[in-house]
């Protein structure tokens, strides 16, 4: 019953933030800098 509960939650929150992390239709189709992302990363990651 408890695992299917948090389940339950995990879906909720995954749902609530769908829009969050998901490629928008009006970005443009640019490959990233791998330095750059390497660079973003590591600032999210502190």
């Amino acid at each position: 019953m408890e695992a299917h509960v948090l389940m339950l939650k995990v879906d909720a929150v995954l749902s609530m933030v769908a829009s969050i992390i998901c490629d928008q239709s009006d970005q443009p189709l640019v490959e990233p800098d791998p330095e750059d992302l390497a660079e973003e990363q590591g600032l999210l990651a502190r």
